[in-house]
């Protein structure tokens, strides 16, 4: 489950390669716990109110993959 940090929601998964186009599944289970967790918040209702929000991506190198970290500024809710 993501985390409550400096006025952001922030999750981070691995995925187990180091290629862009095997990184989908992490990447959707992060945007699935952003949504989770900021409904669980008050927020928001759910994974509809991430369309037209900026979500931050940072990815780390790691030995056998990568990891992935979502962000999701709370703005002015």
């Amino acid at each position: 489950m993501g985390t409550k940090i400096l006025g952001r929601y922030q999750v981070t998964k691995t995925a187990s390669s180091k290629h862009p186009q095997d990184w989908g599944r992490a990447m959707a289970l992060g945007m699935a716990d952003l949504a989770d967790h900021a409904a669980e918040e008050g927020i928001g209702a759910g994974h509809e109110d991430m369309f037209d929000e900026d979500i931050h991506l940072l990815i780390r190198e790691k030995d056998s993959g990568v990891e992935i970290t979502l962000s999701w500024p709370l703005g002015d809710q």
